[in-house]
């Protein structure tokens, strides 16, 4: 299982989906809440992902129903699991570039 350093902040979020092209709604975390909503697609499964910018767990649902949270070891190893965590976590290079 791989580790990451530390968890990416709601404006790196924001300019990733920006990148990606993917819908991101903040307007309830610049209101004052924890959570932002975004969408994340990784090869054949999409998803709407709920991700706390406080404490940086998130959970959501795919396009098939899958319910997940990020504390859900049962899905590492998981393509689109571990893409969504890189999306989410610094890794040890990026926090060291940080």
């Amino acid at each position: 299982m791989k580790t990451f350093s530390g968890i990416k902040s709601v404006e790196q979020i924001k300019a990733q989906c920006a990148e990606r092209d993917l819908n991101i709604d903040t307007s309830k975390f610049d209101a004052g809440n924890d959570y932002v909503k975004f969408d994340f697609i990784h090869a054949d499964t999409s998803m709407e992902v709920m991700f706390n910018g406080f404490n940086g767990r998130f959970f959501g649902t795919t396009d098939g129903g899958q319910k997940f949270t990020s504390n859900d070891a049962s899905l590492d190893g998981t393509p689109w699991f571990d893409a969504l965590l890189e999306f989410v976590y610094m890794s040890e290079q990026q926090a060291v570039a940080a």
